[in-house]
């Protein structure tokens, strides 16, 4: 979407101490020297900008990945490597970040006496943007508090984006989904690799959030990765979406052509047009790219496509469907939201510019970002907008709830609905989370520019503050005494604790996910903040504030209801 929450990309120096005693490991490839990172509360080692495939440039772009060759010596793994190419859409300026040869991951372990001989569990991380923006850099997704826990080794994975990513010519001329083919060469390299730096590969967890939960959603149903990873974890994002599959690729293929500049785009072959799109600057590429973003009128530009039975295929088959078939390896898993994943639209409704044109065509705008049938767009006006004809400053909050139902809460009801038939009575449970806590530092204030006391509440991405450092946007780390600090430690410990056990942290009170406890929805844990009332000695009452972990099957079941009838129809 125009609007999307994007990755925000200011790279500065993470600290980390560096010496003559700093970490080495040799594998397959070859050796790397990695650093000590001074940590949170404790140190670690971090593997920075392990090549895991080839450069996907000149004319290996729009082609698949291909696993790295390797190289002589020891490669200098102490600093981030470049970040996929993408528009710097924070700042306005349109300034081109990255570069084509960043198909890089990187290692962070704790301070092991004898990795050689050590199995610790992999958590494997696939970063969020919208298939557009995003990187595994540590400024963004740095792993002081997963490694606080000591108990675990983390990978964060880069792959590539927008059109460089996801462009798909309906035929074999430009396969597309190749951002997802890389996800699977690097998960084929920790299978390979990750005993080398003290990692288990048979207890692997792969984690996404947004587009990045979309992503492992879809691995999860694909036979090529049927053994590289034994549970995931999904926040805020399902590819049990109508946005997640593009069925006209060609379509889209040849616009992105003509957007480019190159001739007679309609009529030549996809053959020849992505022989010259091979040829293109990167600046001209990620600029069609963005026009193509708003093109699309507030929908997600890039979208896996459907493939034929030709070499190189990953995807042959919608993996919604067999998602809803359950004919894939089943696994356990876990699936988290946040209270107000609608908050993706801030930027919209606060923007008067931007909110003039989409008020100009509002039905035509609202069909296509929610990929509803336009006739069916007046009953959602009715049930979020007050049947009103614009968004204005009396519906906002509608506005965004209708944002957060149908892009994310109702894609979440139904995964776990489609899969429990199935997979909850085959020892491959499902556990679910939500997190609510407003904390001191937040995505959504920050990049939206909102007082800390804003309406909106926890937004999309701000569960993120408490898995991973972004001294980017945060410098400060939270204060290690405060109340933040004591939601790090809860909120990482669940998804640690589920990656070692397959059950997460304080799932004891959690009823089984199946079709009986499925009413209204399965339990989940919920996160947020309490207030407790001390009365002291003087009689005065004293409110305090703590952290907990609740369980509820609360769920909006009117608005599930609208969902399904409107889908229905």
């Amino acid at each position: 979407m125009r609007w999307q929450v994007s990755a925000v990309i200011f790279l500065v120096t993470a600290s980390a101490v560096t010496s003559e005693s700093d970490p080495k490991v040799c594998f397959s490839s070859g050796c790397v020297l990695g650093t000590t990172s001074l940590g949170y509360h404790r140190p670690y080692e971090a593997f920075l900008g392990i090549p895991y495939a080839r450069p996907p440039i000149a004319g290996s772009r729009f082609r698949n990945p291909e696993p790295t060759e390797g190289w002589t010596g020891t490669k200098d793994c102490t600093k981030p490597a470049n970040i996929c190419p993408q528009l710097d859409t924070f700042t306005g300026t349109g300034d081109i970040l990255g570069d084509e040869d960043c198909l890089y991951l990187n290692v962070y372990r704790p301070l092991l006496t004898n990795p050689q001989s050590q199995r610790l569990p992999v958590i494997a991380y696939i970063h969020g943007g919208g298939f557009l923006t995003g990187s595994a850099h540590p400024d963004f997704y740095g792993a002081d508090y997963f490694m606080d826990n000591g108990t675990v080794i983390l990978v964060t994975i880069q792959y590539r984006l927008g059109a460089l990513g996801y462009l798909c010519s309906g035929d074999s001329a430009s396969m597309g989904n190749f951002g997802l083919k890389d996800q699977v060469i690097a998960f084929k390299w920790i299978q390979d690799n990750i005993m080398k730096f003290g990692g288990n590969p048979r207890l692997v967890t792969v984690m996404g959030e947004s587009s990045g939960a979309v992503s492992a959603q879809v691995l999860m149903t694909n036979p090529q990765t049927r053994y590289f990873f034994r549970r995931a974890i999904l926040l805020s994002g399902s590819m049990v979406s109508d946005s997640s599959i593009d069925q006209s690729p060609i379509k889209q293929f040849r616009n992105y052509a003509a957007t480019i500049g190159l001739p007679n785009s309609a009529t030549r072959s996809t053959q020849d047009l992505t022989e010259d799109m091979r040829k293109v600057d990167v600046k001209k590429v990620l600029n069609g790219s963005s026009e193509i973003f708003t093109k699309e009128q507030y929908s997600v530009p890039y979208k896996f496509c459907i493939e034929g039975r030709w070499p190189g295929a990953l995807l042959q088959e919608d993996p919604r469907e067999v998602w809803k078939k359950g004919t894939y390896r089943h696994r356990s898993w876990m699936m988290g939201v946040v209270a107000n994943e609608g908050t993706i639209g801030i930027e919209l409704i606060n923007n008067e510019t931007l909110l003039k044109g989409f008020n100009e065509n509002l039905d035509e705008n609202l069909a296509n970002v929610l990929e509803v049938d336009v006739k069916r767009i007046p009953a959602v006006r009715e049930f979020y907008l007050g049947n009103s004809e614009q968004v204005d400053e009396t519906n906002k909050i509608g506005f965004l709830k209708m944002l957060n139902d149908k892009l994310f809460y109702y894609p979440f009801y139904e995964s776990v609905r489609q899969y429990i038939p199935y997979g909850s009575n085959k020892g491959t449970p499902v556990y679910l989370t939500k997190f609510n806590y407003q904390g001191s530092q937040s995505y959504t204030r920050k990049i939206f520019g909102l007082p800390k006391d804003h309406e909106f509440g926890v937004g999309h991405a701000d569960d993120l503050n408490f898995l991973f450092t972004a001294p980017a946007l945060f410098p400060e780390r939270f204060p290690k005494d405060s109340l933040d600090a004591k939601m790090v430690k809860k909120y990482v410990e669940t998804f640690v604790e589920f990656a070692i056990t397959g059950k997460p942290l304080n799932g004891a009170g959690v009823r089984k996910c199946n079709r009986v406890n499925f009413d209204p929805f399965c339990d989940y844990q919920e996160f947020r903040r309490k207030t407790l009332e001390v009365k002291l000695p003087t009689d005065i009452i004293e409110q305090l504030e703590d952290v907990e972990v609740v369980v509820t099957n609360s769920f909006d079941t009117e608005m599930i209801t609208f969902w399904k009838s409107l889908l229905a129809k």
